[in-house]
């Protein structure tokens, strides 16, 4: 039986500086070019992280944008805005990634991460285009065509998951230096882009409502879903941030609703920074299960004194971008970490994927009950109450899970793909996966 003589990423940097011994270095590959070629896989390293990024920073606007509009489409189209398609216009984006986290998290093992993320932005630019240019001879009729847009661009927003994720957890495994930073490295690359680009939706909102002198007209969303084709389990609370904020707010303005959300998402930054160290540090189990208990607490707290709270608008926005943060902390970074460091480069891209679709569909079925169960209680207030105190029960239930269930991972990805190989290997089965360094070269950007 032939042995398995390669299983790194078809991508991967560390591997094609340092080949295997049974593989060497290709003809004429001289020690000077060996030199250059550990440069330029720093500099593709570098650039996997940046494209993952600003991927996710795209997907962060696309999936927020529409929780900011929402109170927009409320006041200009009072027959067609209904609560029913409220939660659709959230829902077909999250329903649209979990079916492209399943389907590209497959293809990129097949076709490769970069090749993969090409396929993803098509779709997410074609779908923010149908959804920009939502027509219809009634109004409902025209959130039905934004509806199936913004499910199209879900599907490629989806895509970009498993791709960006495992793309920047495989780059920063360069080095041992690198290796023993990946917590903060990847939680920077996609969750902490991801809710830049919830923040920067907002500001956008604010900046294109101001240019309209505060008018409710529809070149305002127009312009602030086209700029989302340009940039190329938080979801309920993130997206109905506005929702909650305009509930408690007796102003109910535009611009303090949508404002006030902005300010509440921006708390979601430093949590992504503060759990990416703590990955590193204490670990990804451990961060993941103290974000969910923080995260607990601060739901019961807000949910139990509610009403004082509420009538101190700052104390109310900064307790809930604290709720928020925690979230972030925890399971808003340790899952693209925790699942990337899980499986074997190989399937990788599967289960990824995989993890990902189920965590939004989680997010989906938030989406789908949250205004039903606030407006199930006799009021307002008892409502939020009610959200609040739900969310912060599953939260202290998934601190448990993480817990008991999450073993601790190798920080080294190449000991997952030996265990792999060993496996196929007693399995039976032979030949190679990933492509060869020599491949490598020939088909790299740059020049030795």
């Amino acid at each position: 039986m032939a042995a398995l003589d390669k299983f790194t990423p078809d991508h991967a940097i560390v591997d094609k500086t340092s080949p295997p011994s049974d593989e060497g270095l290709p003809t004429g590959f001289d020690a000077g070019q060996e030199v250059a070629l550990k440069k330029i896989t720093k500099i593709s390293s570098t650039l996997t992280v940046l494209v993952s990024g600003l991927a996710l920073f795209s997907d962060g606007y696309n999936a927020q944008i529409i929780g900011y509009m929402e109170p927009l489409f409320s006041k200009l189209y009072k027959e067609g805005m209904s609560s029913t398609i409220k939660t659709r216009l959230s829902n077909s984006y999250l329903i649209g990634e979990i079916f492209g986290m399943l389907f590209l998290g497959f293809l990129i093992d097949k076709i490769g991460r970069r090749t993969g993320i090409v396929f993803a932005t098509l779709f997410l630019v074609l779908g923010v285009i149908i959804a920009t240019a939502a027509h219809g001879t009634t109004q409902l009729g025209m959130f039905w065509m934004m509806i199936v847009g913004r499910g199209i661009a879900g599907f490629g927003a989806g895509g970009e998951y498993p791709t960006c994720g495992t793309g920047s957890a495989e780059a920063s495994d360069e080095s041992q230096y690198v290796r023993r930073r990946r917590g903060i490295l990847v939680a920077m690359a996609t969750d902490f882009a991801i809710d830049l680009g919830f923040v920067v939706a907002g500001i956008v909102a604010l900046i294109v409502l101001a240019a309209y002198h505060e008018q409710t007209s529809d070149g305002v969303w127009r312009v602030c879903f086209g700029l989302g084709f340009v940039l190329p389990v938080t979801y309920p609370f993130g997206i109905f941030s506005s929702t909650i904020i305009g509930s408690l707010n007796p102003n109910d303005t535009l611009v303090q609703n949508i404002g006030y959300g902005t300010v509440v998402n921006a708390f979601y930054l430093p949590g992504c920074i503060v759990g990416g160290f703590l990955m590193d540090w204490i670990g990804r189990k451990q961060t993941m299960t103290l974000g969910f208990v923080c995260w607990a607490i601060m739901g019961f707290i807000i949910g139990g004194a509610l009403g004082p709270i509420q009538t101190i608008t700052p104390l109310f926005l900064v307790l809930y971008g604290i709720f928020n943060s925690f979230g972030e902390m925890g399971p808003g970074v340790a899952t693209f970490i925790c699942g990337a460091e899980s499986f074997p480069t190989p399937i990788r891209g599967h289960f990824l994927g995989l993890a990902a679709a189920v965590g939004k569909a989680g997010a989906a079925i938030g989406t789908q009950v949250f205004t039903p169960i606030q407006n199930s209680f006799s009021d307002t207030e008892k409502g939020v109450q009610g959200v609040f105190l739900i969310g912060a029960a599953f939260a202290m239930v998934g601190g448990l899970i993480s817990w008991l269930l999450i073993p601790d991972r190798e920080r080294d990805l190449e000991s997952e793909d030996a265990r792999f190989r060993a496996y196929l290997e007693s399995a039976g089965y032979s030949g190679a996966f990933g492509e060869s360094l020599e491949k490598e070269i020939k088909t790299t950007a740059f020049k030795l």
